[in-house]
């Protein structure tokens, strides 16, 4: 991918997660698919409803928002290389958190939703060439580069990774 991420748009408060990201961003994603299973696989029950601090995500509303947001960046990327116009909605980390129903499924469902979600990134972002890297597309107010999805996908599950290793374990 021709593109860096001071070449690439996105959003001001995107830079936390795409600033995190060294080196080849394909090569990291498919390596924290490998690493992040194996956390997932380790984790027991305990550790899943685990909370730092009262009124703070469990382990596993972390491990599926960082689920549920690479599926959504997976959508929108998807969209912006088949050429959408029209803006696509934001969506509230915490309502979609609040809503999941799947908050009692195991380690081994987390496995599974994380493992196919990764690989079907991995394989979306195959797509990025030359000529679409430039390409934007519109989401709630702003403007993101197709070459800055890996990024924030990527960036956007090392700094959940750096706070599951401070907070959780």
């Amino acid at each position: 991918m021709a593109e860096t991420p001071k070449q690439m748009i996105f959003p001001e408060f995107q830079s936390k997660y795409i600033n995190l990201v060294e080196g080849d961003v394909n090569q990291l994603l498919a390596q924290q698919k490998e690493s992040f299973a194996e956390l997932i696989e380790g984790l027991s029950e305990e550790k899943l409803n685990y909370r730092y601090a009262e009124n703070k995500w469990s382990l596993r509303e972390v491990i599926l928002h960082v689920i549920d947001t690479e599926q959504i960046f997976n959508y929108r990327f998807l969209c912006g290389l088949r050429g959408e116009q029209k803006e696509l909605p934001g969506f509230n980390q915490d309502e979609f958190i609040d809503k999941n129903t799947s908050l009692d499924h195991d380690s081994e469902y987390l496995l599974n939703y994380f493992t196919i979600t990764r690989y079907n990134s991995l394989v979306l972002f195959k797509a990025l060439n030359t000529q679409n890297a430039k390409d934007t597309v519109k989401i709630s107010g702003y403007e993101m580069s197709l070459a800055a999805f890996p990024y924030m996908v990527a960036g956007h599950l090392l700094y959940h990774v750096n706070i599951i290793k401070e907070r959780y374990l």
